[in-house]
């Protein structure tokens, strides 16, 4: 049976973001990056803060595998920050971390790069784990981007399962952004 032009473009796109994944880096951030990554949110426009016992990571572009994306954008500097995301503990005795400042460059969206950054994260959360206990990560998104986590593995809380930190947290964001709903991944 011959291959539609449908099938053909799939396959040309998976092709396209397979390449795109293997030419990207994921970096655990240390405190001489915290200012590269703040400067990073600050160009997307979105006003991330560290919280308390926070573990980020951001994504660049290897240099030799520097490629034009779909948009036809080049990385401008090898090394520029195109996706990043935090996760904090809130305080030091919080069992459940919340995951936030999840964001990808507007150029670099919908190739599956965030969805890339959150495995990588979830996976070294699993693989840190000494106890062996089930790990559960929170984050708060707008339900427009509900698809984006369950698809991800995360299911959606009733806010009020969650712990006192996370509770009174969600309840200052939901304040001020009325679609808020909350996800939790447990492995």
């Amino acid at each position: 049976m011959p291959i539609s032009n449908y099938q053909k473009t799939l396959y040309e796109a998976n092709m396209t973001t397979n390449k795109l994944l293997n030419s990207l880096r994921i970096t655990k951030t240390s405190k001489a990056d915290k200012k590269h990554l703040q400067r990073f949110y600050r160009s997307c426009h979105y006003s991330a803060r560290f919280i308390g016992f926070d573990t980020s990571y951001f994504i660049t572009i290897e240099g030799d595998d520097k490629e034009k994306d779909k948009s036809e954008v080049e990385v401008e500097v090898e090394g520029e920050i195109i996706a990043a995301v935090i996760i904090s503990n809130i305080t030091i005795d919080n069992p459940t971390p919340l995951l936030h400042a999840l964001v990808v460059k507007n150029t670099w969206q919908h190739q599956g790069i965030a969805s890339y950054l959150l495995g990588h994260v979830i996976e070294e959360m699993e693989e840190n784990n000494k106890q062996g206990d089930k790990q559960k990560i929170v984050c708060f998104a707008n339900e427009k981007l509900s698809h984006f986590y369950l698809k991800n593995g995360f299911s959606q809380l009733v806010p009020q399962l969650l712990n006192s930190h996370l509770h009174q947290r969600y309840l200052g964001y939901q304040a001020k952004q009325k679609l808020l709903k909350v996800f939790q991944y447990s492995s």
